[in-house]
């Protein structure tokens, strides 16, 4: 199941049922529901404590799982969504990023790689993700 972006708010409540609450919170707030991004970065203020703090692990099995079907969208909307709302981020801070990625599926890793290509923070990804890495790692255990 792939979400577009006129219904990743939806996705997002029916994936994290923990994201209600905060999501409500939102609709008062505005008085209307949330756009797309604000949405999301509600999602994510959730998200960043939760990774920082040993957050209840189910929690954060939702929301990556969420995060995979988003990395997965063909509506590159839902992409940039992530991206922005999410990985730009996320690749700044190394300890967050190494437990972040222990979550991740194979594409919400290739788009954070590629995020930290982009911004220049590859040094920041853990070792299994940055480029030649493994090689390197497995020349070493030969001796090489």
């Amino acid at each position: 199941m792939y979400t577009t972006y006129g219904k990743v708010n939806s996705f997002l409540l029916s994936a994290i049922p923990e994201f209600r609450e905060r999501y409500k919170e939102e609709k008062q707030k505005h008085g209307k529901h949330p756009k797309q991004y604000m949405a999301f970065a509600a999602l994510i203020s959730m998200v960043v404590p939760a990774l920082d703090f040993d957050g209840d692990p189910l929690f954060l099995a939702r929301a990556f799982d969420a995060f995979e079907e988003m990395a997965r969208s063909s509506d590159r909307e839902v992409v940039n969504l992530l991206q922005v709302g999410f990985v730009q981020d996320l690749v700044r801070y190394p300890r967050r990023l190494d437990i972040a990625w222990r979550r991740m599926g194979d594409e919400t890793r290739k788009l954070t790689t590629d995020t930290a290509r982009a911004w220049n923070r590859e040094m920041n990804l853990p070792a299994a993700g940055r480029p030649g890495e493994n090689s390197k790692a497995k020349a070493q255990a030969q001796g090489r």
